[in-house]
């Protein structure tokens, strides 16, 4: 066979090689271990103003919070995904991610997350539910609610059979351990008190995670 015959399948080959090192190297889980192997943890007494720093702690379970809209769970971030299976794979139903602020707790102190806008958060969050419609009945009301909202037909109109369609949530939930990256921000409370707040800035994003696989393994909350 002529060399040339070579060039496409080289091409289309180098092309998904090319994809799949971009997923391994550049998703939020590798983006945060890299970084956070590279930086470590700041310990509180050391966060200085300005500083774009890495710290550890518990979501505090007082914090404000939304729901998940599948689960209703009380969280601060979520994720989620529904689809459905065709001849062609996936296709997808509904995306949607949330944040709010909320404030963690860290060596005993209060930290406040500026948690405001998604497109300026990174996160790699554990899945807290892979659920389907037809299978689950404990949330099976808010997930035709769901449905209908985005006027899904809930049965095929040429067989006439019930669609299954699959749900995902990722979700920060409230007591969850994390960690979160942000630009330090020194200021007073009312009654005067240093107040500690992480937020992103310009190109600094804010960078969660609720995966244990991306903790330092000799750290503690």
């Amino acid at each position: 066979m002529p060399v040339y015959y070579w060039i496409p399948i080289v091409l289309i080959v180098l092309f998904f090689v090319v994809i799949l090192v971009m997923q391994f190297f550049y998703n939020e889980k590798k983006v945060i271990l890299r970084q956070l192997k590279k930086e470590g943890l700041t310990p509180y007494e050391q966060i200085k103003d300005g500083d774009y720093v890495f710290v550890k702690g518990t979501v505090d379970p007082n914090s404000g919070a939304i729901n998940a809209p599948i689960s209703s769970a009380a969280c601060c971030l979520f994720s989620m995904k529904s689809w459905v299976m065709g001849n062609q794979g996936e296709s997808i139903v509904a995306q949607r991610s949330q944040c709010t602020p909320f404030t963690m707790i860290c060596e005993g102190n209060t930290i406040g997350v500026k948690a405001q806008d998604m497109g300026q958060i990174e996160y790699n969050l554990i899945k807290k539910l892979s659920t389907n419609r037809l299978e689950n009945k404990d949330h099976s009301e808010r997930i035709i609610s769901f449905l209908k909202e985005r006027n899904f037909r809930l049965t095929n109109p040429i067989t006439k059979q019930e669609r299954n369609v699959y749900f995902e949530e990722h979700r920060l939930d409230l007591n969850d351990s994390l960690i979160v990256k942000g630009v330090a921000r020194w200021t007073t409370d009312s009654e005067g008190q240093p107040k500690l707040e992480l937020e992103a800035e310009h190109k600094k994003k804010l960078l969660v995670t609720n995966d244990s696989e991306a903790f330092p393994k000799n750290s503690s909350n």
